[in-house]
């Protein structure tokens, strides 16, 4: 049976994923985006697969992810039913920490909205949501910091078992931070603002930039430190 034009897109999504394409990415993204409902089914078709409890083989964690991240942009409670069925399975640590990071996006309204309407999510289980909302709107005013066409910027709960502090989605445009859910004062609140800062403009740095590696190469990681500097 010929594949229908989304279950196409859905395996050029991944192509690119496999190639490091990212026009090709980007192009089914938008495809699938613009299929809306019709796309679900189809996402999590490709999510239902023994893959994410085998050793991972290439670039398998990364298909998990933009799987994922997909299907929370086309539909939230299928995103959450699907979140709750794979962490009831057997899954390897590398997926299931992609898994568990995925887990942290935000459903609810965004905190506030940037001048340039870029809406900006902050998780619920972090405190002092509006304060952190607002450094991200007074650090986006900062001369030089062109965020063009970021399509959102999410900030989740930080956990010991992450690997980073900051990401740039490149399909979505999209910015995510990293915040300690609990309330800090003094020295450690003034230094968890000063690395989240950096962090924020570094992100930004490969957006500018134009990376299309997601800032994995070490010289695309200088180039986005040098912007944040």
């Amino acid at each position: 049976m010929a594949m229908s034009d989304v279950e196409r897109a859905v395996v050029r999504l991944l192509q690119g994923v496999a190639t490091g394409d990212t026009v090709i990415r980007r192009d089914a993204w938008r495809r699938l985006v613009d299929a809306g409902p019709e796309a679900v089914p189809h996402v999590r078709a490709k999510l239902d697969s023994v893959a994410w409890g085998e050793r991972p083989k290439g670039p398998s964690y990364l298909y998990l992810g933009v799987l994922l991240s997909l299907l929370h942009e086309l539909d939230v409670p299928a995103f959450r039913a699907e979140i709750g069925r794979l962490r009831a399975s057997r899954l390897r640590d590398r997926h299931r920490q992609v898994v568990d990071f995925m887990a942290k996006m935000g459903d609810a309204a965004p905190v506030l909205r940037l001048s340039d309407g870029t809406p900006v999510f902050v998780a619920e289980d972090i405190e002092d949501r509006e304060r952190i909302a607002g450094n991200i709107a007074r650090w986006s005013r900062t001369p030089g910091v062109e965020l063009g066409d970021v399509s959102r910027i999410d900030v989740i709960g930080w956990s010991g078992e992450m690997d980073c502090v900051g990401l740039y989605r490149i399909c979505e445009s999209a910015i995510v931070l990293t915040w300690p859910t609990g309330r800090a004062w003094g020295l450690v609140r003034w230094w968890r603002r000063i690395e989240a800062e950096h962090t924020f403009y570094h992100e930004v740095g490969h957006h500018v930039c134009g990376h299309v590696e997601g800032g994995q190469a070490p010289e695309l990681e200088r180039e986005a430190d040098d912007f944040a500097r």
